[in-house]
């Protein structure tokens, strides 16, 4: 399948076009541009929306969240070729739902395309489910650095877990004059605030190791009550700022351990700063983005401990052309999230995937657990 064109209204999207070229299309735009919503669109052009699905506390179903911001009606179209075919599909509210009218024609001819269906469609013309198709992941945990404390973990190194931490840091927002957006609004993000937008960050990681969190305690915190609209006039800032989740984890052999995920718009000085430490009666070992190519490790010898720093460069889970001498950096996390997606879509061996079904599921658990944990003042068990 080839992508020519997409056609949208479709939350922040009124009627936009997004025209590809052939080839690898890189879509480069600061944020609120409107990156996500492509992707939402595209995902709900192909599989549809559930309208089964209801807001819950902390999440907005599908159908409300990319509700048109404009009033207008939920609709769609995509032109594409597959098969030698020009296609074009359509998306449009009826009866059923905000995207329950659906037709596939022959551009050229507009007839209908027989075998497609608004149920077949996505897997028809992909190959794959929505379950393989839809994919998120954070590209932090592909650092090399990151990575040997992964090796360490599954080859039992640190022994029996101490305490684990896992933090993402940014300033931005310490910018009083940022204008809102739809991350600080209620309506189109949810309860959330940046747990949802930070959270994968830091779960991404100890979920596949089979670290778990059992029981939460949050708090979290609405630091600047307004911001500036795009008229420079005060409007609510509703979400949540900043966020601590201290927990009660649990490994795989199920040994508890104090277990602390941090997210934070609001870090004096950080620019998404990522944070992974593990303490073990073995080996302790932590990694920051602040030294993106090194992990630092002590090994427990008796009463005294000392922190050695491991520079790692360019040991990557997928192979490059760099020289393993060479640093690596933030977009080459992002190339080797890629690749585990494509391996993971083509059926490839792959030691570190991205965030499954089974873990988006464990965050949103986390979450809401943790807004249940702030809001009744008390310690919330997990499923």
């Amino acid at each position: 399948m080839i992508i020519h064109a997409m056609t949208a209204s479709f939350g922040k999207l009124q009627n936009e076009t997004l025209t590809l070229k052939p080839g690898l299309n890189v879509i480069h735009a600061p944020n609120e541009w409107g990156k996500s919503t492509w992707c939402a669109f595209l995902l709900a052009m192909l599989y549809g929306i559930d309208t089964r699905e209801r807001d819950r506390a902390g999440h907005l179903a599908q159908k409300t969240r990319y509700q048109p911001w404009s009033g207008a009606a939920m609709a769609g179209e995509i032109r594409l070729e597959w098969q030698g075919q020009a296609i074009t599909l359509r998306r449009f509210a009826n009866r059923s739902g905000p995207f329950g009218g659906f037709e596939a024609v022959y551009t050229a001819t507009g007839d209908p395309v027989p075998f497609l269906t608004a149920a077949n469609v996505g897997e028809t013309l992909t190959g794959v489910s929505r379950e393989v198709f839809v994919r998120c992941a954070s590209e932090f945990p592909f650092y090399p650095a990151a990575q040997q404390m992964v090796r360490w973990f599954r080859e039992g190194a640190f022994g029996r877990i101490i305490e684990a931490r896992f933090a993402i840091k940014h300033s931005s927002d310490m910018d009083l004059t940022k204008p809102i957006n739809w991350k600080r609004q209620r309506a189109a993000n949810g309860e959330y605030g940046c747990m949802g937008d930070l959270g994968i960050h830091t779960q991404h990681l100890p979920f596949r190791l089979g670290l778990r969190p059992v029981t939460v305690s949050a708090q979290l915190a609405n630091l600047v009550k307004t911001r500036p609209d795009a008229q420079g006039n005060p409007v609510p800032c509703e979400t949540w700022d900043n966020a601590l989740l201290l927990c009660e984890g649990e490994d795989g052999a199920g040994d508890r351990f104090p277990m602390t995920f941090e997210m934070k718009r609001m870090a004096p000085g950080c620019t998404n700063s990522v944070e992974y430490e593990i303490d073990g009666l073995k080996i302790s070992a932590r990694f920051s983005t602040d030294d993106p190519n090194a992990v630092y490790y002590t090994q427990a010898v008796g009463r005294e401990q000392a922190w050695a720093r491991l520079v790692v460069g360019q040991k990557t889970l997928f192979p490059v052309i760099t020289g393993g001498i060479f640093e690596f950096g933030f977009s080459d996390s992002l190339l080797q999230m890629f690749a585990a997606y494509v391996s993971e879509l083509r059926g490839l061996p792959c030691e570190f995937g991205c965030f499954t079904p089974d873990e988006a599921l464990r965050g949103h658990q986390l979450l809401t657990g943790a807004l249940a944990s702030y809001t009744e003042r008390r310690v919330v068990e997990l499923a």
